[in-house]
């Protein structure tokens, strides 16, 4: 959900009209995205396909003009894959109330089973693949085992020339958790 607020505020920026739809808004506030999403003042719509169990976002398709279908962390259509959703593999059902249009799956995580997989489900005409690999020079994976989480964190941190840092926990409970200390040590960081 916040990757989707984020990547819609990113294309704001950027004067592209872009939103996203989901359990976390208001009513009035989802009302008025869907009334602005039929009558196309959006290029680009985030939306789970958990909205496809909605009758209002249902109503919206079949009134929109959806000329193209992106689908991202798409190895979640997998069971073979690491996060599984039931519901995505659903999201063809979109063509229940659209016209068929072109639909692409992304993913960073899929071996050659997913990737199948994701094909079958999304149940693509003639698809293309393009896999670069997991190696990637602008990345950098580091892990190590330390006493003090934050202050190694804190160190790190202070220790980017630029870039962005990543880090994983356990649980959203500790990521929160993490990301508030971090703040508090005025490290500007979102959970």
């Amino acid at each position: 959900i916040s990757l989707m607020k984020d990547q819609a505020d990113a294309l704001q920026k950027r004067n592209i009209p872009a939103t996203y739809i989901n359990s976390l808004l208001r009513p009035n506030e989802q009302a008025q995205r869907l009334d602005n999403f039929i009558k196309n003042k959006y290029k680009i719509v985030y939306f789970a396909p958990e909205r496809l169990m909605s009758s209002a976002f249902i109503e919206a398709l079949k009134k929109s003009n959806i000329s193209f279908i992106a689908v991202d962390e798409a190895h979640c259509i997998s069971e073979w894959g690491q996060d599984f959703r039931p519901l995505y593999r659903k999201i063809t059902t979109i063509f229940n109330y659209i016209r068929r249009v072109p639909i692409a799956g992304f993913t960073a995580t899929a071996t050659p089973d997913v990737q199948q997989d994701i094909i079958n489900n999304l149940e693509m005409r003639n698809p293309k693949s393009f896999v670069l690999g997991f190696k990637r020079e602008n990345l950098i994976f580091h892990t190590e085992e330390c006493r003090d989480k934050i202050e190694r964190l804190t160190l790190l941190y202070q220790g980017m020339k630029s870039g962005s840092m990543i880090i994983y926990a356990g649980t959203r409970k500790l990521t929160e958790e993490i990301a508030e200390t971090l703040q508090e040590n005025q490290i500007n960081c979102k959970s």
